[in-house]
This record gives structure tokens, sequence and C-alpha cells, in this order.
């Protein structure tokens, strides 16, 4: 499978983009910490 081969989902729904988000929190938790950490940074300065 090549990266044009990867269905991306439709993320312009709320339910859709929840989702994803709760799928990259089960899945990538580290990922997903670092990015909340990066938006806290970002809105704080």
């Amino acid at each position: 499978m090549s990266a044009s081969d990867i269905e991306l989902p439709n993320l312009h729904k709320d339910e859709d983009l929840l989702k994803a988000v709760r799928a990259l929190v089960a899945n990538e938790p580290d990922l997903a910490a670092q990015a909340v950490k990066n938006w806290v940074t970002e809105d704080g300065k």
C-alpha cells in the first residue's frame, strides 16, 4: 500500500473529527499529548 492509496476521513462533520481525535489518542497517546502541549504553549504566549 502506498501513501496515495490511503483514504483520509472526511473531517467536515464534528462527529467525524471527534472520531479521528479519539483514534489518534487511542493509537498514538504520546503524539496526542505533544499536540496538546503545543496548543497550550502557543495559547499561553
